[in-house]
């Protein structure tokens, strides 16, 4: 039986209608109400973590699997007649049309590769006397074209998880939007209803051109719709979903991702949290993990496999910041500038006051809306943090 202080949300009905379909009504009723008790009973598990009952049972449906595979798997615990089985295993293709339109989550999955700290020869322009100075050494300067040499030493950013051209267009392509490259070398993501996001230029590696995933990742969340969800989920080869569709973003040669495309989120945090909006134009410090470092183990309700990003300030408009993921018992591992963090709510409680611990930040970056960050911060039960 479900929990009458429930109100089934749509995804959650959409869910049971496609999870059952096929199966005697009697066993179609039991069914029913056993994942319903399942999914209701995870999900206020869930939201004593911290999630809203929205992401909640969301968070729930996801962990139990695809309906299709319950459809079949429960087919076959039932030992239903052969001439059954195969009218439930043809009736999926029909459900699932009918799921999708329900609210459900059936959707093309696109396979995205993410080139990590970039090894990029050529940043190739056209030579024109409005370009900007990249101080960049010039490689060459030739036809009209000019290029200029990277190097792993001489980076253009700290963000260094980078996708092709092409896979940026696939990306768009599922809300509808469009990339172009201008003549210039300069690449343009925009959607019909007449957003777009500002043009960068593009990195040319042979015949393949690349940008950095941070701004397919700014594309996708300024230009959305207001209804559309967009949300990253898993580490070592992270997942993005796009309303019911999934891309999943992978390393060449199994290589894993997540540090490169988490690091590239840190950008849309900081901003959604201090500034109000995911446009990260301003300047910030990302500390990285090193032995000098004071380390913070901070124990939160969270599930193993969340990624929580810590956020402190280091300065005017700078801001030092730090992710990992929470490990089995609850707690997560953050590096922070200074060894003691008392925890805030709100970006604008982040001032120090002369001492005091540092006001700190805590936010979940997985599993959480990434055009409304905000809803991922969180307190934990400990009020301050000191540094091992």
């Amino acid at each position: 039986m479900t929990t009458a202080a429930h109100t089934t949300p749509r995804a959650l009905t959409a869910y049971l209608t496609r999870a059952t379909w096929g199966l005697p009504e009697a066993r179609r009723q039991e069914l029913w109400d056993e994942l319903e008790e399942h999914i209701l009973t995870r999900a206020d598990h869930l939201i004593l973590s911290g999630l809203t009952p929205t992401q909640a049972t969301a968070q729930a449906i996801r962990e139990l699997g695809p309906p299709t595979r319950v459809t079949l798997g429960m087919a076959k615990v039932y030992t239903m007649p052969k001439l059954i089985l195969t009218a439930a295993t043809l009736a999926l293709a029909l459900s699932a049309s009918l799921y999708a339109l329900a609210g459900g989550s059936v959707g093309p999955i696109l396979n995205i590769p993410v080139v990590q700290q970039p090894k990029i020869g050529l940043l190739c322009v056209t030579d024109t006397p409005n370009l900007p100075n990249l101080n960049l050494p010039i490689d060459t300067r030739s036809g009209g074209k000019i290029c200029y040499r990277l190097t792993s030493e001489r980076d253009l950013t700290s963000r260094p998880a980078l996708i092709s051209v092409q896979s940026a267009a696939q990306m768009l392509a599922l809300v509808g939007g469009t990339v172009t490259t201008h003549p210039d070398g300069r690449i343009e993501m925009g959607r019909p209803n007449g957003t777009w996001t500002r043009m960068q230029f593009a990195f040319s590696e042979g015949s393949q051109r690349y940008i950095f995933a941070h701004s397919v990742f700014d594309a996708l969340i300024n230009l959305r719709n207001h209804d559309e969800d967009i949300r990253i989920s898993g580490f070592d080869q992270p997942a993005l979903s796009v309303n019911d569709q999934q891309i999943n973003l992978t390393g060449t040669a199994g290589t894993h991702v997540g540090n490169t495309l988490y690091s590239s989120l840190i950008g849309n945090a900081v901003a959604a949290v201090v500034y109000g909006n995911s446009d990260s134009r301003f300047n910030f410090t990302q500390v990285q993990a090193a032995s000098t470092v004071p380390a913070h183990q901070i124990r939160t309700r969270l599930k193993a496999g969340e990624v929580i990003a810590l956020i402190t300030q280091s300065g005017q408009n700078s801001y030092s910041t730090d992710f990992g993921r929470v490990q089995s018992d609850g707690s997560v591992l953050l590096h922070a500038q200074t060894k003691r963090l008392r925890f805030v709510s709100r970006g604008a409680d982040l001032t120090t006051r002369r001492n005091e611990a540092a006001p700190a930040l805590l936010i979940q970056l997985s599993n959480v809306p990434l055009n409304d960050l905000k809803s991922g911060i969180f307190v934990p039960a400990q009020a301050t943090s000191n540094a091992r």
